[in-house]
């Protein structure tokens, strides 16, 4: 409905005179409660916008949230597989996973791959 009396305003809008838009335009913000403006303007359309972005930010950290978790437990899986192939002890598997997190690595498993990354570890 709002869609097709602005569509016959545009029409009818083509056949005025430079001058009768020009009054047309000056008029505009006399009626702002009709049309479009009324409905960007409602209070309920507002709140129902303002609830929907914060519906979408809590879900999208939720994702985010899960997202990470899943790495993290991919990233313990790979440290535990690389750890049995290289056969190390528990004792020494405890002491490489916390040389990893003293280097603040996101991926434990890559301590067995950069050795800067080991050197940092050891030395905090």
């Amino acid at each position: 409905m709002i869609f097709s009396a602005w569509f016959h305003s545009v029409l009818s809008a083509a056949s005025l005179s430079p001058y009768e838009r020009f009054e047309a335009m000056r008029n505009l913000n006399e009626n702002s409660q009709t049309g479009l403006h009324a409905l960007l303007t409602n209070k309920w359309f507002i709140l129902l916008g303002w609830s929907l972005i914060f519906v979408l930010l809590l879900i999208l950290a939720a994702i985010r949230q899960q997202r990470k978790e899943r790495e993290k437990v991919k990233s313990r899986r790979i440290f535990e597989e690389k750890a049995n192939l290289f056969g190390l002890t528990i004792e020494e598997r405890d002491i490489l996973s916390l040389i990893a997190q003293y280097s603040r690595l996101r991926n434990f498993h890559n301590i067995y791959f950069r050795p800067a990354d080991f050197e940092t570890g050891t030395t905090r």
